[in-house]
């Protein structure tokens, strides 16, 4: 999750993108959407922000 140290060193910009890139294929990280319904509902929010 997002309350992670590692991920919040990237959200705090403390990770560059090579670092990010190198770890997701170190450890293959691969996620998948939850739903695609989630996506579509998300998609239509942002329309209206």
């Amino acid at each position: 999750g997002w309350d992670q140290p590692e991920a919040q060193a990237m959200l705090k910009g403390e990770r560059s993108l090579e670092e990010i890139a190198a770890r997701v294929e170190r450890e293959g990280i691969d996620p998948q959407p939850k739903s695609g319904k989630q996506e579509w509902l998300e998609n239509v929010v942002n329309r209206y922000v």
